[in-house]
């Protein structure tokens, strides 16, 4: 009867369900969450906090923290705080903020863990790691926790007639793979919380623990409102590096240009100031090509292969800047530099007459 009235609480305008109350049993709490799916009402039953938080409690928490990520000077003090605030929120042995790259690989760009783990910051994984339909769940589902890695799978009883959509239920079971994978890693437990940006996934907030814990309902709703905070912070912050950083440039390109302008040997005077082409592109290197001459500034590849790199700029000149964080996939002979760069720009200025 406890039950029914419960699930009797989902009415038209929550079709989604969503936790909707606590069971005490035995001197137990237990959280019940309902997830509506055609005529049929999923209901979830799991270990809730043995003391409650205070609403008050948890907003105090979100709060302070969303203080601190406002006073984060930039993104990297920003992933750093980021660690240290879900780590107090979780009580997870490690945390790690998880970004993604345009081709999927990944990168921890922050941490904060217990002293008797080894770091795994600036540590990067292939984009296989997370393959694209646990992407697209973690979309979906903003918050999966594994509370043992060595948990025994338990089947649905009596099994129903027709297969269940357990994609938005929290208890639902996990691939034995990746089962596998945390606890090759020593992790006994673990919970993932999507960073959405812009609609898109930006990252995951990963937690790992050296021991099973639970992370109950309370603690994911507050994650997920921890994680949409961290979200708009890092948007801001993106912004804000992204505006800094055409700033300087504008000065420097200006400054440069009123000295090229100066110069009293002409076309020879970006040969003069190609050390100033460096920190106009925080570049490793820069060359400048005139005729058979090579100037270089910083760190460039053998003589050899910059001429390849010049008869092959001159080759594919469409009158504008060619770039790439690849150069192999536009530039065939970038193989004979790959010890020195990986990634190119290039721009023809003018072509000398054959």
């Amino acid at each position: 009867d406890e039950l029914a009235t419960h699930v009797a609480a989902i009415s038209n305008s929550r079709p989604a369900g969503g936790f909707i109350g606590v069971l005490h049993r035995g001197g137990r709490n237990l959280d019940l969450s309902a997830t509506v799916q055609g005529e049929l009402v999923l209901l979830e039953i799991e270990p809730g906090l043995e003391r409650p938080m205070a609403g008050s409690q948890i907003l105090a928490h979100l709060e302070a923290a969303a203080a601190a990520f406002e006073r984060c000077p930039g993104l990297k003090t920003l992933y750093d705080r980021a660690a240290l605030e879900f780590r107090r929120l979780t009580g997870f042995d490690r945390v790690m903020i998880y970004r993604f790259g345009d081709d999927d690989a990944g990168e921890v760009v922050g941490e904060d863990r217990a002293q008797h783990l080894k770091s795994f910051l600036n540590h990067r994984f292939p984009g296989s790691d997370i393959p694209k339909q646990a992407r697209a769940l973690y979309v979906r589902n903003l918050v999966r926790v594994i509370p043992d890695s060595a948990y025994t799978p338990a089947p649905l009883e009596p099994a129903p007639e027709a297969p269940l959509d357990m994609s938005d239920l929290a208890l639902r079971s996990v691939s034995p793979v990746h089962m596998q994978y945390l606890r090759n890693m020593g992790v006994a437990a673990s919970a993932s919380v999507s960073i959405v940006k812009d609609g898109r996934l930006w990252g995951l907030v990963a937690c790992h623990h050296n021991s099973p814990r639970l992370l109950p309902y309370e603690i994911r709703a507050a994650c997920r409102a921890l994680a949409g905070g961290l979200a708009r912070q890092i948007k801001a912050k993106e912004e804000a590096e992204t505006w800094r950083e055409k700033l300087r440039l504008r000065a420097l390109g200006d400054d440069l240009a009123a000295v090229l302008a100066q110069s009293d040997v002409g076309d020879l005077s970006l040969e003069e100031h190609v050390g100033d082409l460096v920190a106009l592109g925080e570049a490793d290197g820069v060359a400048v090509f005139r005729d058979e001459r090579i100037e270089t500034a910083g760190k460039t590849p053998p003589h050899t292969a910059l001429a390849m790199l010049r008869d092959w700029l001159v080759d594919v000149d469409a009158g504008g800047v060619i770039a790439t964080e690849r150069s192999e996939s536009l530039f065939p002979g970038a193989g004979a530099f790959k010890s020195w760069a990986s990634g190119l720009m290039g721009v023809v200025i003018e072509k000398s007459p054959l």
